[in-house]
C-alpha cells in the first residue's frame, strides 16, 4: 500500500519530529522571571532569615544580651510597654511631630519651588544656596535648633523641618520646570495652554511633596517610586539628582 502524498501547499516535512518547546529559563538568570508563588517564598524567606540568624546569635551566648537580647525579650518587652508603659501616647506625639514638621515644611516648600520652576532670576538666586544645604543631614542641626528653639516641642518640629524643606523646594521646581508651556507647545499665550496644563502642574507639585520624596536623605520616610509623569514627560534625572 503506497504512501498517500501531502497536499500541495502543506508544511508537512516526512519523518520530522514533533518540535520542542523551548526551555523554560531559570530564575537564576539575569532579568529572570519568578512566578507569583516563588516570589512569595522568597519575600518569606527574607523576612524569616534574619529572624532566625538573630534568635541562633542571642541563644548562641556568644554576644552579650545586653547588646543583643533573643527574639523572645524583645517581643515580651514590647507587650509590657504597650499594656503598661503608654506606647499608644508615644507613637501618638511622635506621628504630631511628623506631621506638623511636615505640613509647615510643605507650606514654604511648596511655594518658594513654584517659583523657583518658573522663573529664572527667581531660580539663579535661590536655587544654589537651597542645592548645598540640602546635602547637610538634619542631625547637624540639633546643636543650633536647641540653641535657637530649646528642647521643646518646637525643637523636635524644627528637625523634622529642615530634614524635608530643602529637599522638597528643588522636587517642587524640578517638576513645574517639567510642565509644557504654550511657547513649549507652539501655541499662543490664549490660555487654552494653561487650562490643559494646569492638572499636569498640579499632578507634578503633588509627586514633589510626596514625604518619602521629600524626608528619604534623612531617615524621615523611604519611599522611592519607579518613577512618574507630568504633563506627558517623563520625570528625568531624578535618580541622578536627588
Amino acid at each position: 500500500m503506497s504512501a498517500t502524498a501531502p497536499p500541495l501547499g502543506s508544511n508537512f516535512t516526512p519523518h520530522a519530529g514533533a518540535a520542542k518547546p523551548p526551555p523554560t529559563p531559570s530564575i537564576w538568570a539575569i532579568a529572570g522571571r519568578l512566578s507569583r508563588t516563588q516570589y512569595w517564598a522568597f519575600a518569606a524567606l527574607g523576612l524569616i532569615l534574619p529572624f532566625a540568624v538573630w534568635a541562633l546569635l542571642s541563644a548562641s551566648g556568644w554576644i552579650d544580651p545586653v547588646f543583643m537580647p533573643g527574639p523572645g525579650s524583645v517581643f515580651a518587652r514590647l507587650g509590657t510597654w504597650l499594656m503598661e508603659d503608654d506606647l499608644i501616647a508615644d507613637t501618638g506625639i511622635s506621628v504630631y511631630r511628623v506631621l506638623a514638621g511636615f505640613a509647615l515644611s510643605a507650606a514654604f516648600a511648596l511655594p518658594i519651588g513654584l517659583l523657583i520652576g518658573a522663573f529664572r532670576p527667581v531660580e539663579a538666586l535661590l536655587e544654589p544656596l537651597t542645592d548645598f544645604i540640602r546635602y547637610m543631614p538634619a542631625v547637624a542641626f540639633i546643636p543650633l535648633v536647641m540653641l535657637w528653639f530649646g528642647i521643646e516641642e518646637s525643637a523636635k518640629i524644627a528637625i523634622i523641618f529642615i530634614g524635608t524643606f530643602f529637599q522638597m523646594v528643588l522636587m517642587v521646581a524640578e517638576n513645574v520646570r517639567l510642565v509644557p508651556t504654550g511657547a513649549d507647545r507652539g501655541g499662543t499665550d490664549d490660555g487654552c495652554h494653561a487650562r490643559r496644563d494646569r492638572p499636569a502642574g498640579a499632578a507634578a507639585v503633588g509627586q514633589a511633596g510626596h514625604p518619602g520624596h521629600a524626608a528619604h536623605h534623612h531617615g524621615l520616610g523611604v519611599d522611592l517610586p519607579g518613577g512618574g509623569r507630568a504633563g506627558g514627560q517623563p520625570i528625568r534625572g531624578w535618580a541622578t539628582r536627588y
